[in-house]
């Protein structure tokens, strides 16, 4: 397929964005020939650019830097601003002893390494390095490697083993070399050769991680042919954050992914296999690893990364850990004061289930990277055949207090039967011989989404399994997993029933079979009261997990999946016992000492599910449901009062919320950014480390803010320009939760592009006129557009959720746009809508199958909308207010995430503030103050960016 999932993690430790998938294999024997396929970059409406250079330029030593389709131009002055390569690199080679031109990542278009060193040259190099001049082309420049350990990278069912590397920079993984005995650095000369990790702890080749399922991608590929496997796995440079790339010497090629020092957000202590042997590494864009290290080396590894200090972001979200800082032993009373804390906080209403699920889902040990650790989530429905959904009735619910294998009592009376007659002098009691969580289930659930499909074939012996079989109605899996009719399937759910409509959907069109009824498997049936939308399933399926009555008995799952119900005569008598295999500390694998029996036990632990490590020996507390939320001010925004609270000089293009802090500080003046051409439009990440720029031109420029100390002026360092629009850039929005940048231009475009890769994502379909807005949720992902009089809504995959026409004057153009940031899945389908004529009006995106409920209220003009051919979007844009106060374009909106109010901004410099008069009272002095208002200035000379200075002054 073209498409894959991209395994960078959004808010609450979601992944939602489709990637391209850069390199396909046609079959084996085209492997075998040296003849890859490689995959074109196709796009509906959209630029159209090669992945790679073809397999003969690539031989000769070319690398290509597609990512941004930079024209020559372009380049030319990105390279005179001192702007480095961050793009798609990869090399394949026939020479088994030179080295492809990629050299540091700085230096990967000036600096060519010599292939034609001499035996004498490298002898005298291995006298004086241990071999370090062998991983030297992939370090920073003046790096300094202060560790280096052997480790493997966990990669869904693969481990790719390779030298993890402590530098005072960065942190580097570079595959396919290893460290022997002597503390020399080696190649590995045969993929199928066992790592070292594997070596020490007495396996075989065939058994390794788990025996056939849990064999290296690349042994398939042999030596002939020296590429990067798959699609974002390494075939990427990260730009502003770190950087993945694959460079080829010897005979393997050698993937190599980076950290800088400062990108790192965390560390945690890890099981693999049930051994206290991995760490694990969260990185600020997301993309996060798995580690795994000899076991007497992790405890050395996980201290000496501590030690370096590194700066962990409080900015990003705090479902990792919960604390900004974590204590150097996980399993300290710190760890568990911080878990406890989470726990008050969801105990108060104050996160979500979902985000507490995930949370307690990081703490014990479960993660993406895994599929034999990954996170598990509760069937919380058990009507899957109503119209609709009644939460009032308990009987719509799943039995949380039981186990699913417990939702009937037939089912409940079998497995106690079973325990109670089990006689085995050695294997311990148990009710169930599978299990809730293992790689197998996730797989059956994933099968339609890449690169899950390419796994589940492998895990079924290279082809999908029989029709009937596979992941195809909701009902007939619960039918199933709750006991009725099969007593070997009690399998939970993954999380991405609760965030990720894509999984259900045959997007790609797999051939999965035809059923014995002869029926063809396509998308997954859905239950009625989905209205045949796997997004509409999506969010009721949320919205029930979030309901009353799931809160009021959460805690009942918890008790049975992460707390005192796990183990010892608690889990006996709640009838949650499995096979003694799947609990950590049942065996020590490292005393084994007969290697089949090792084997098994690998066998066992890697296919038939691992519980996750217990958190809790005491009963969870129970969740309070009576917490008050504030009155959302769109969907009463008939209540709405406006009044303004500031008057600047100069128009307001962008209005940002934080505590009480006002504008009133220059912080820099940059001139001619782009070369003199005007610059139109600005956006800033989060973190405030990144710029983006477009000018008229039709370039975008993405800069890196740095300083050196508090008072020295801020310097600008171009990243990267990208080049596709063919006229001046006119809005941009940068997306860091999501990392994402979204550009709109006067050519009628809207192009998405990964903010971690500074690569072309994709390009929506065209537009009827120029862009004017663009908004990103950062919570939700959806992107909000608006051109002319056009309002479309957008999926973060690009699918066209709404539009409409905001207005029947056609003059009347929106000039800004807006989202409400208060949750991720409580009333997001509000909008705001900013005008030419000075009126503020307030949308709800409500489903088609809704519409006839709706129709009676719609006040607005709801005709035309977005041209989608023979496809039509599922929801419809309905106006529910026309909010007039301002006598001037309205330029800037902002929602305030604690919803307390709207603000909006015009080209006069009026700022104004609407608010519900019952909830604040007639006048509340904290409104005054509790913005701040960032002005984006541009002129013909450049840029003039203003921030943040406390300030006692009323505005």
């Amino acid at each position: 397929p073209e498409w894959q999932l991209c395994p960078i993690e959004g808010p609450y430790r979601t992944r939602k964005k489709l990637e391209r998938s850069h390199l396909k294999i046609d079959c084996i024997q085209n492997v075998l020939n040296n003849q890859c396929e490689l995959a074109k970059s196709k796009n509906d409406n959209g630029p159209k650019a090669d992945d790679l250079k073809d397999v003969a330029s690539l031989r000769n030593g070319w690398n290509d830097d597609r990512a941004s389709s930079l024209n020559e131009g372009s380049l030319h002055s990105a390279l005179e601003f001192g702007a480095k390569s961050s793009a798609l690199s990869a090399t394949i080679t026939e020479s088994n002893q030179g080295r492809s031109d990629l050299g540091s990542p700085r230096q990967s278009l000036s600096t060519k390494i010599d292939d034609a060193k001499t035996m004498e040259d490298r002898s005298e190099k291995e006298l004086h390095d241990n071999g370090e001049y062998l991983i030297r082309p992939y370090l920073e420049p003046f790096e300094k490697i202060r560790f280096r350990y052997n480790c493997e990278r966990v990669v869904g069912l693969d481990k790719h083993d390779g030298i993890f590397l402590i530098g005072e920079l960065c942190l580097y993984v570079i595959e396919n070399f290893y460290i022997d005995d002597s503390g020399y650095i080696c190649e590995k000369e045969c993929a199928d050769e066992l790592s070292v990790i594997d070596q020490a702890l007495g396996v075989k080749k065939d058994v390794t991680g788990g025996m056939d399922f849990q064999s290296k991608s690349t042994s398939s590929w042999g030596t002939a042919v020296k590429a990067l496997v798959g699609g974002r796995a390494w075939a990427y440079n990260g730009g502003a954050w770190g950087k993945e790339k694959v460079c080829t010497s010897g005979n393997l090629p050698h993937p190599w992914r980076m950290w800088k020092l400062h990108s790192v957000h965390e560390i945690l202590k890890r099981d693999y296999q049930l051994r206290p042997v991995a760490v694990e590494l969260f990185s600020m864009d997301g993309c996060n690893d798995l580690l795994v290290f000899h076991k007497k080396e992790r405890e050395e590894v996980f201290k000496n990364l501590v030690a370096m200090n590194l700066p962990r972001n409080s900015m990003l979200d705090t479902t990792i850990s919960g604390s900004a800082k974590q204590d150097s032993n996980e399993g300290s009373r710190l760890f568990k004061l911080m878990a406890k804390s989470f726990s008050k906080r969801w105990q108060n209403g104050e996160i979500s289930n979902f985000q507490y699920l995930m949370h307690l889902n990081t703490l014990a040990g479960r993660g993406y990277s895994d599929l034999t650790q990954y996170p598990v989530f509760p069937w919380v429905l058990a009507d899957y055949e109503s119209e609709t959904l009644d939460f009032s009735n308990p009987e719509t619910f799943r039995k949380l207090d039981k186990p699913m294998g417990c939702q009937t009592l037939e089912g409940e009376d079998e497995f106690r039967k079973r325990y109670d007659s089990w006689d085995d002098p050695e294997v311990p009691k148990f009710h169930y011989g599978s299990h809730y969580s293992s790689a197998g289930i996730v797989l059956f659930y994933l099968l339609r989404l890449p690169p899950f499909s390419a796994e589940n074939q492998k895990l079924q012996g290279g082809q999908f399994d029989h029709a009937d079989r596979l992941f195809n109605s909701i009902k007939d899996t619960w039918l199933s997993a709750a006991g009725k009719g099969n007593t070997s399937d009690v399998k939970e759910l993954i999380p991405e029933f609760f965030y990720m409509p894509e999984f259900m959907e045959n997007r790609f069109n797999l051939d999965l079979g035809l059923k014995q009824s002869g029926e063809q498997v396509g998308d997954v049936v859905l239950p009625p009261w989905a209205n045949g939308s796997a997004r509409e399933f999506i969010r009721k399926h949320r919205e029930a997990l979030e309901s009353d009555y799931v809160s009021e008995n959460l805690h009942h799952w918890i008790d049975l999946i992460f707390g005192y119900k796990q183990r010892g005569k608690a889990a006996e008598e709640a009838v949650n016992v499995f096979y003694h295999y799947t609990y950590e500390g049942s065996v020590d694998i490292d005393s084994v000492t007969d290697p089949a029996m090792k084997a098994s036990i690998l066998a066992q632990i890697n296919h038939f599910g691992q519980t996750p490590k217990q958190l809790f020996l005491k009963p969870h507390v129970k969740r309070k449901v009576d917490r008050k939320l504030p009155p959302h001010p769109l969907k009463h925004s008939a209540h709405l009062v406006a009044r303004e609270v500031r008057k600047t000089s100069h128009v307001i293009t962008q209005i940002v919320t934080l505590n009480e802090k006002i504008l009133d500080r220059l912080l820099s003046t940059h001139e001619n950014l782009h070369g003199g051409n005007q610059i139109q439009c600005v956006s800033s990440s989060h973190d405030g480390q990144t710029l983006v720029t477009g000018a008229d031109d039709g370039l975008i420029s993405v800069w890196r803010i740095s300083k050196d100390g508090p008072r020295v002026t801020r310097q600008l360092q171009l990243e990267k320009a990208l080049s596709a629009h063919t006229s001046k850039v006119t809005c941009l929005y940068v997306s860091q939760p999501y990392m994402l940048i979204v550009s709109g231009s006067d050519d009628c475009s809207v192009i998405i592009w990964d903010l971690s890769t500074l690569v072309f994502v994709r390009q929506l379909p065209e537009f009827p006129t120029a862009v004017s807005a663009i908004y990103v949720n950062d919570l939700t992902g959806e992107i909000v557009t608006a051109a002319g009089v056009l309002l479309a809504v957008w999926s973060i995959n690009g699918d066209c959720l709404a539009s409409v026409n905001a207005s029947q004057l056609p003059s009347d153009f929106i000039l800004c746009v807006t989202n409400c940031t208060f949750s991720d899945w409580l009333d997001t389908n509000w909008y705001v809508t900013g005008h030419q004529s000075g009126a503020v009006k307030v949308w709800q995106m409500i489903h088609c199958s809704d519409l006839e409920a709706e129709e009676s209220k719609s006040k607005g003009y709801r005709a035309g909308g977005f041209n989608m051919g023979d496809r039509s979007s599922e929801y419809r844009l309905v106006l529910r207010k026309v909010l007039k106060f301002h006598k001037h374009p309205v330029t800037a909106l902002h929602l305030t995430s604690d919803l307390k109010q709207l603000l909006s901004g015009d080209s006069d410099g009026h700022l104004s503030s609407w608010t519900i008069p019952d909830e604040i009272g007639e006048c509340d002095p904290t409104v005054e103050k509790s913005y701040i208002q960032m002005i984006c200035r541009v002129s013909n000379k450049g840029l003039t960016r203003h921030s943040i200075e406390e300030s006692k002054t009323e505005p």
